[in-house]
């Protein structure tokens, strides 16, 4: 399309140049007939005086015949100068027509052009688009295949586990617990209320589990709760109604472990705490 403009263009320009050499062509003929008009007037002047002076008898036969023939020659050669000027004024005019038809042409190519661009960059957004949208999926794809790899936040041993092998899972989804204590263990102990009197962060503590029969662990205990565990139960007790039995209260105790060494503990087995303050036992 670029190509066919390009030719129009050159097209337009010739007739542009051959209608300038025509305009200028028909502006010298008119100087020129200009000129021979002077000149017939004044031989059609010489005519009528001495068609006068014939009829006078005062000029001879010959010497009328002779300006009457001058007067009919310069005429005819004004006739021909503007019947020139007639033409080349009509072939001007057709260079004209041409020139408009050459600028009709190029401004529908152009338009075509301009459309053909519109619909080009309408096709290049449209294809933006869908790559944006492809990147997206790609992105998605992504994201979804890296959540076939679930990782844990920290190591320690699974268990609880609620999933087997091809099951589905869902946002959200429990699918099993992480021990992950194991380089870092400690007990919680739950001492009855009238026993954490006089314990302290810092006091050194002792204890056995069921699992490791005769083997005594050493730890320190690093925190005391502020209530008991039943009053941070899921429904814990409400005592307004006047309805009450009084009931020792158990007070969580958490006791760090020193030597664990290679023994593996496990949540939830039985210990039996007694922590040392005072060169005394609180059990």
């Amino acid at each position: 399309l670029d190509k066919e403009i390009n030719d129009v263009e050159l097209s337009r320009d010739n007739f542009i140049s051959r209608l300038n050499s025509i305009s200028h062509e028909i502006a010298s003929l008119e100087n020129e007939l200009e000129g021979l008009q002077f000149q017939l007037n004044f031989y059609k002047e010489n005519y009528e005086k001495e068609e006068k002076l014939l009829k006078k008898g005062l000029i001879s036969e010959v010497t009328f015949k002779n300006t009457h023939t001058a007067y009919n020659l310069k005429a005819a050669e004004v006739a021909a100068l503007k019947s020139s000027i007639s033409k080349i004024k009509y072939l001007k005019m057709a260079e004209n027509t041409a020139v408009k038809k050459e600028d009709n042409r190029l401004n529908e190519l152009r338009a075509t052009r301009e459309m053909q661009i519109k619909q080009q960059q309408l096709k290049l957004e449209l294809a933006a688009s869908r790559i944006q949208s492809v990147k997206s999926s790609l992105e998605k794809s992504k994201i979804d295949y890296s959540r076939t790899n679930i990782i844990a936040k920290r190591s320690g041993q699974v268990t609880n586990r609620r999933i087997s092998e091809g099951d589905y899972v869902e946002i959200g989804q429990p699918i099993a617990s992480i021990v992950s204590c194991s380089e870092n263990y400690w007990v919680r102990a739950n001492f009855k209320e009238t026993q954490v009197e006089r314990m302290k962060v810092g006091d050194k503590a002792v204890f056995t589990i069921d699992t490791y029969p005769g083997v005594e662990f050493e730890g320190v205990v690093e925190g005391i709760s502020s209530g008991s565990g039943s009053t941070f139960s899921v429904i814990p007790p409400e005592n307004a109604t006047g309805n009450f039995t009084k009931v020792v209260k158990r007070i969580p105790v958490k006791i760090k472990v020193h030597n664990a060494n290679d023994h593996v503990m496990r949540i939830g087995t039985s210990a039996y705490v007694t922590v040392h303050f005072d060169d005394t036992a609180n059990i």
